[in-house]
């Protein structure tokens, strides 16, 4: 069965990895250059899955694999507004879903099975200027589920039924990441920080370059260190973004042979099993009383026999 395996939002582009019929598949955006590609996980095989001719300045990307299909955010010079357009993975059936009212560089999310697609609208919905929005994936039935202050990048949970958003405050410099039902109600802040560029999720993106490097050295990904990852991904995100798109297998590669170099040291294994700390006993509940213990009426020598 098609499924999405991994996505992260990074502040460069927009990343998706994919499992399909022919293997897995990274999807990523070259904003300047107008392109949405692809490649093997390794970094081979790199190519361009929709280009200038169809589509200008895109932005952020969503993959359906139910439908081997892929969405993205873009300006449409014509009407200088944006929109959502998508197209098949084999890049055939390029067309505009959802127009926008303003000049968009927000976000898009999708829930295939519900047969939704969710997206920021960063320049509609008075008086806040901007708004979370989904429609079905036909683009029809567009409506507003919260209001928000110029939203951009957007992530759904779809096990727990939440949408996750970036916007910034309208109060005070800080950035905000906010979340709603799926249906827009009970929406609430859950992170204020002085910079947020994206919704990420960090921790299972390292964790499976982890698994990555893991295998190809054959051992368990659990000995590797996740903080060396970290810092080897922060060394190498500069020196990716300045290379060429024919440099960049060879930069991934020397990545993952990097992180598996990080070895931590041999664990014990747990000598105790992991139990239940309290259970039913014979013993009485310690109660509040119990803490008083009753103090002595008379002295220490008084109190002594011989």
């Amino acid at each position: 069965m098609n499924h999405i395996t991994k996505i992260a939002v990074v502040p460069i582009c927009l990343i998706a990895v994919i499992s399909v019929a022919a293997g897995q598949k990274i999807y990523w955006v070259e904003h300047s250059q107008g392109t949405i590609l692809r490649a093997n996980l390794d970094g081979t095989a790199i190519k361009e899955i929709v280009g200038p001719k169809d589509t200008n300045l895109p932005w952020a990307i969503a993959l359906d694999p139910t439908a081997a299909a892929i969405y993205w955010t873009s300006v449409d010079d014509s009407k200088s507004v944006g929109r959502i357009q998508r197209a098949k993975l084999d890049r055939s059936n390029v067309e505009e879903v959802v127009p926008m009212t303003g000049f968009n560089f927000g976000g898009v999310a999708l829930d295939p099975i519900a047969g939704k697609t969710y997206f920021t609208d960063p320049s509609d919905c008075f008086p806040l200027c901007g708004c979370v929005k989904r429609a079905n994936l036909d683009g029809s039935g567009v409506e507003v589920l919260v209001n928000a202050t110029t939203p951009n990048a957007i992530a759904l949970d779809l096990n727990a039924g939440k949408a996750y958003w970036a916007e910034p405050s309208s109060e005070t410099e800080a950035s905000l990441i906010r979340r709603a039902n799926l249906d827009g109600t009970d929406a609430e802040t859950v992170l204020e920080t002085s910079q947020v560029r994206g919704i990420l999720l960090a921790y299972n993106a390292v964790r499976f370059l982890m698994h990555q490097a893991a295998v190809s050295v054959d051992i368990d990904p659990r000995r590797l260190s996740f903080i060396h990852a970290v810092r080897v991904l922060r060394e190498t995100a500069p020196l990716m973004r300045a290379a060429p798109a024919s440099r960049l297998p060879i930069f991934c590669a020397a990545m993952i042979q990097h992180i598996a170099q990080g070895r931590l040291p041999p664990r014990d294994n747990r000598i105790n099993p992991r139990v239940v700390k309290r259970k039913m006993s014979n013993f009485g509940k310690k109660r509040p009383e119990h803490y008083r213990v009753p103090q002595p009426q008379t002295s220490f020598r008084q109190s002594v026999v011989i």
